[in-house]
C-alpha cells in the first residue's frame, strides 16, 4: 500500500458491519484486500452476541497487527441548547429534528 489518505466515519447505522465492510471486506476503503479478512466480515454478519464481538476484535487486532487503518483522533462533539428545547442528540454525531420540541 501507498500514500496516505485521511478520512472519518461516523456509521448513520450505529452498527459495526457497514465500517468493517467498506475498510475490510471489499469495500471502496479496503486498500487490504487480505482475503482472510474479509472472510471475518463476512462471519460477523452470520453471529451475534459474543461470537460476533469475537469477530470485530480480531478484525481490530489484525488491523493494528497492519497498520492499515490508524486512528489519529475522535472528535469531541459539543451541545449547547436551551432548557426549553427537548431534544436528544444521536450517537452517529448527525444533527435530525424531527423529535424535537420547543416549550416556551
Amino acid at each position: 500500500m501507498k500514500g496516505l489518505f485521511l478520512n472519518t466515519w461516523a456509521p448513520s447505522t450505529v452498527d459495526g458491519a457497514m465500517p468493517v465492510t467498506n475498510m475490510f471486506g471489499g469495500g471502496a476503503n479496503d486498500y487490504l484486500r487480505d482475503p482472510d479478512l474479509a472472510r471475518l466480515v463476512a462471519k460477523q454478519r452470520t453471529v451475534d452476541g459474543d461470537d460476533r464481538i469475537a469477530v470485530f476484535a480480531e478484525l481490530a487486532g489484525a488491523n493494528i497487527a497492519t497498520g492499515a487503518l490508524i486512528p489519529l483522533y475522535s472528535p469531541e462533539t459539543v451541545y449547547v441548547t436551551d432548557p426549553s428545547l427537548s431534544w436528544k442528540p444521536r450517537a452517529d454525531g448527525l444533527f435530525t429534528f424531527e423529535d424535537t420540541a420547543y416549550s416556551a
